[in-house]
């Protein structure tokens, strides 16, 4: 298994990074689910709300995408 890949939804801890990085773009969720979907990665805006909560995730095939789109590493996300 790809260890630079969260293995599960619950993997995915830090939110906070998510959004701040969001914000830092400039990017509305829309935005940021426009960008996934150009990458042919559906992600429903609820559920990436959810996940920048860390009350919810994301699912882990579409966390590499996210990550490009707002310009992350895994290591800034997983604790």
């Amino acid at each position: 298994m790809d260890e630079t890949v969260p293995r599960s939804k619950r993997d995915l801890k830090n939110g906070v990074a998510l959004q701040r990085a969001r914000l830092a773009k400039g990017m509305t969720l829309g935005d940021v689910v426009a960008a996934c979907a150009e990458r042919d990665c559906t992600i429903d805006p609820r559920n990436l709300s959810r996940a920048e909560r860390n009350m919810g995730g994301i699912g882990a095939r579409k966390v590499p995408v996210l990550l490009e789109v707002l310009g992350l590493s895994v290591e800034q996300l997983v604790p």
